[in-house]
C-alpha cells in the first residue's frame, strides 16, 4: 500500500475537481461525514476546487449529505445510480438543479428481470426496487417477511424508505428507471443466475458495496468512469485534472478514468488493484481528508 501521498509519486498535474463515493469512503461507519472530512472539503472547494458526489444512490438520498457538508460552492455535480444520472444541484435555488444527462433503462428490459426475479423459487427472497431518477422515489413490491426485512435493512443503509406497490406494470408504464436493484440473500447466486438466464449485454450488473446483500442492474455500459468523463468534458477540465476516491467494484472504472484513483485501505481487492494509488486509510479513519490533506500540502490543487 502506498502512503497517503509522497513525492515520488506526485505528477505536474493539478487537481480542479473531487470526485468522491459516499458509503465506505466519505461516509464513516455510521453514514454520516466526520468533522474532519467536513472542513477539508470546505476548504478545497472554497478555494475552487469543485466538489462532486459520484453513488449508486439515488439523487434523494444524497442532498441530506449536501446540507450537512455545507460546501461553499454554489453548484454541487451529483453523479448518482452509479453513473445512469448527473444533476448539477444549485445549493441556493433548487429550482435552478439541472439534469445533465439521465440514461433509462429500457422498459422491455426491465420486464425481463421481474419476470426472472417473481419465478420460483427467486421470488420468495428477492425482492425488487425500481428506481424514478427525477424524484428518487423507489417502488418495490414486497411479499414476505424476508422482503420486508430486505426492505428495512436497504432503508436503514440509505435513510430513505420505499413506496410500497401491488404490481409492478403500474410504475413501468408510467416512466423507466434509471436502475433496478434487487435485494437478495444470496447476491453471488443471484449475480450468476441473471447472467446465465439473461441476454449478454441487456445489463451491466453490480453487487452491492459495502455490504453485498443486493445486486444492482443498470442500463449496459452505465458506470461512474463514463458519467464522470460527461460530467468533465461540460465543465471543460481535463481527466488528468481530476482526483477520484472510492471503495466498491462500481468505482473501478472512475479510479481508471481520473488523473488519480486512489482506493481506499478498505477497498475490495479488485478495486485495489486497478490503480497505483492505495490509501493506508480507511473510511473510519478519516482516509479521504488524509489524502485530500496530503495533495494540498503538496500544491497539487489549483487554488
Amino acid at each position: 500500500m502506498s502512503a497517503p501521498v509522497s513525492s515520488a509519486t506526485v505528477a505536474t498535474s493539478r487537481f480542479r475537481l473531487v470526485a468522491l463515493d459516499l458509503d465506505g469512503t466519505t461516509l464513516n461507519q455510521k453514514h454520516e461525514v466526520s468533522l474532519r472530512t467536513k472542513e477539508t472539503l470546505q476548504r478545497l472547494s472554497a478555494n475552487n476546487v469543485i466538489i462532486a458526489i459520484a453513488t449508486g444512490r439515488s439523487s434523494a438520498s444524497v442532498l441530506n449529505y449536501l446540507k450537512d457538508l455545507e460546501l461553499p460552492q454554489r453548484i454541487v455535480p451529483i453523479i448518482c445510480f452509479n453513473g445512469s444520472c448527473c444533476l448539477l444541484v444549485d445549493q441556493q435555488d433548487s429550482s435552478n438543479t439541472t439534469v445533465l444527462f439521465k440514461d433509462d433503462i429500457p422498459a422491455e428490459h426491465a420486464r425481463a428481470l421481474i419476470a426472472l426475479v417473481e419465478e420460483a423459487p427467486f421470488r420468495e427472497s428477492n425482492c425488487l426496487q425500481y428506481y424514478e431518477a427525477s424524484s428518487g422515489t423507489v417502488y418495490a413490491r414486497c411479499e414476505n417477511e424476508t422482503h420486508h426485512e430486505l426492505l428495512r435493512k436497504y432503508a436503514s443503509l440509505v435513510g430513505r424508505e420505499q413506496t410500497i406497490i401491488d404490481s409492478y406494470e403500474s410504475v413501468l408504464s408510467s416512466f423507466q428507471s434509471a436502475k433496478l436493484l434487487v435485494l437478495t440473500t444470496n447476491a453471488e447466486e443471484l449475480y450468476a443466475e441473471c447472467s446465465k438466464r439473461l441476454p449478454e449485454g441487456m445489463f451491466h450488473k453490480l453487487i452491492g458495496s459495502p455490504s453485498p446483500f443486493f445486486v444492482e442492474f443498470l442500463k449496459p455500459d452505465n458506470h461512474k468512469g463514463i458519467a464522470l468523463q460527461k460530467l468533465c468534458e461540460h465543465l471543460s477540465i481535463p481527466m488528468g485534472e481530476v482526483v477520484a476516491m472510492g471503495d466498491g467494484s462500481n468505482d473501478i472504472e472512475m479510479l481508471t478514468a481520473a488523473g488519480r484513483g486512489v482506493a481506499m485501505v478498505n477497498a475490495k481487492s479488485d478495486v485495489k488493484a486497478c490503480t497505483p494509488y492505495v490509501s493506508e486509510f480507511s473510511n473510519e479513519e478519516d482516509g479521504v481528508a488524509i489524502e485530500l490533506d496530503s495533495l494540498e500540502a503538496l500544491g497539487r490543487f489549483s487554488l
